[in-house]
């Protein structure tokens, strides 16, 4: 039960995420995603079986036990997510489901135009502060903001980003940023802090795929949030990138500034396989082991796997009566 003045993470079924309690959060996910019609075929991503979604989530859940199973849905309104369906498959899992609000990259919203004019940051603050569209007894987690690569000012995107800005401002909530492999990112976040953004509540994701230790020790030590999400894509090469920059990015001491996420987006991702390592439950049964096996401490592979994430989403709650009280 939530306590008015407390600070948690709100989710779309249950109980809400408590930073500080014993849990393991994928901290960029994709648990549910119905594209609508008129998405290119190329990207029309699609998550919607419901039967495969739940048994991963229980092998999970399952992976985690005792400690409790989270995950940060990263698929904003309009460009398939469901609420609904996101708290059947938390409800049926026991896996606690994290969702967000704002916008993702045009290429997933129908024929390329994406949600996000005029009054859009109205919009997305009622889902950050009083309920979703389609689940109104809960509310968002985080804002959502894609940048394709390009430039800000002046971009497609620009509209998106204005009202994005307003909203996080307004009601204080951490920005989950799509990068397009960290391209432009110095830039992006120069700007955000220029219109008002505290560095602090921005999560930037993707970065593992631009593997610049350099980069990523100056945007820890200006605060940001950054998302490592390859390890189990073999395509990215994790074994030549991603472990050695974590590890690396650890040695400096910038643990505290990473969360790792799986970012499964293919229904095959979500199979857990004859040794039932896969699937969502990757993050504890590979993920963590080899963080175990290669002997970063339990403070830290709790921070990494979910306890920064969940600390930098955590919001207070504004009164009695809202989710979880």
């Amino acid at each position: 039960m939530s306590v008015p003045g407390a600070a948690y993470v709100a989710t779309v079924a249950g109980p809400p995420l408590v930073p500080g309690a014993p849990a393991r959060v994928d901290a960029h996910a994709h648990a549910w995603i119905d594209p609508p019609d008129g998405v290119a075929d190329d990207h029309a991503l699609r998550l919607d079986d419901e039967r495969r979604g739940t048994l991963g989530l229980r092998a999970y859940a399952d992976a985690a036990a005792p400690r409790r199973a989270g995950l940060i849905d990263c698929q904003p309104p309009g460009a398939g997510r469901d609420a609904r369906r996101l708290a059947a498959l938390s409800g049926a899992s026991e896996v606690a489901i994290a969702c967000v609000t704002g916008f993702h990259l045009a290429r997933y919203y129908p024929h390329g135009r994406p949600a996000g004019g005029e009054g859009a940051a109205d919009a997305w603050v009622r889902e950050l502060d009083e309920g979703l569209a389609e689940l109104p007894e809960r509310r968002a987690a985080a804002l959502k903001a894609a940048h394709d690569g390009g430039p800000v000012v002046g971009g497609d995107d620009a509209i998106r980003w204005e009202a994005a800005v307003a909203a996080q401002r307004r009601t204080g909530a951490c920005l989950l940023v799509h990068t397009e492999r960290g391209a432009r990112v110095v830039e992006l976040l120069a700007w955000l802090v220029d219109q008002g953004v505290a560095a602090e509540r921005v999560y930037l994701c993707h970065l593992d795929k631009r593997a610049d230790l350099a980069l990523h020790r100056e945007l820890a030590q200006a605060g940001v949030l950054l998302g490592y999400d390859t390890f189990v894509h073999a395509r990215y090469l994790p074994e030549e990138r991603a472990w050695p920059l974590l590890h690396a990015m650890l040695a400096a001491g910038h643990g505290p500034s990473i969360a790792i996420g799986l970012d499964l987006a293919l229904a095959t991702d979500w199979d857990a396989g004859a040794d039932g390592v896969g699937g969502p439950a990757a993050l504890v049964t590979q993920v963590e082991r080899r963080l175990c096996d290669d002997g970063v401490d339990d403070e830290m592979v709790a921070s990494l796997l979910g306890g920064a994430v969940l600390a930098r989403f955590a919001r207070t709650v504004r009164a009695a009566g809202e989710q979880g009280a």
